[in-house]
């Protein structure tokens, strides 16, 4: 179980239920594989540094921050199975 916060800020219990592990592996592999294309052309010589992908990287780190540990034990227990 996690919990996410709705617009008011409160939040609210979130339930994944048989959760595809292969599915999880894959998804959180094909995000590394994006971040370090996006990190590549944002860092090459034709990278302006306010490019789509310098761009999204800032977004991802910016609600890696946000969300991290949430729900710790959940990101555990799913890092376990995979």
């Amino acid at each position: 179980m996690s919990a996410s916060a709705d617009a008011s800020g409160e939040r609210t219990a979130v339930h994944l239920v048989q959760l595809p592990v292969p599915l999880a592996a894959r998804a959180q592999e094909h995000f590394r594989e994006l971040s370090r294309e996006f990190t590549l052309i944002s860092t090459g010589p034709d990278g302006p540094p306010d490019s789509t992908p310098a761009r999204l990287l800032q977004l991802v780190d910016v609600l890696t921050r946000q969300f991290a540990g949430i729900n710790s034990a959940a990101e555990e227990r799913l890092d376990a199975a995979i």
